[in-house]
């Protein structure tokens, strides 16, 4: 069991780092900081959180009240939950995709 917690904690950790390289490369191909490009995610959660559109806020019911995630928190979690369910659909043979990261990139503007 100390095992599986691990490793469930270093996919994570994988996963904010991939988050991380993917803000990186926003910022980077619109001549933006990073910081920039972050404080627009967390504007568009923000938005997201406090939305009364009920199918908004169904997709923020993964997040405890009262607890703000940072941005790569969010993209590691919903590029997780893509990745799963994708997964879970079967599929034919294709040629392999760019890369995680672009993927990530692809999603996310």
């Amino acid at each position: 069991m100390k095992h599986r917690k691990n490793t469930q904690k270093n996919s994570f950790d994988t996963s904010l780092y991939l988050a991380h390289n993917a803000l990186e490369q926003i910022a980077r191909r619109e001549g933006k900081k990073i910081e920039h490009v972050r404080k627009h995610v967390q504007l568009a959660m923000m938005s997201g959180l406090l939305s009364e559109d009920a199918s908004v806020q169904e997709t923020w019911t993964c997040i405890p009240p009262g607890e703000i995630p940072s941005p790569e928190e969010v993209i590691a979690h919903y590029t997780s939950k893509l990745f799963l369910k994708n997964k879970a659909i079967p599929r034919r043979k294709q040629a392999p995709s760019p890369g995680y990261n672009s993927n990530v990139l692809k999603y996310l503007t």
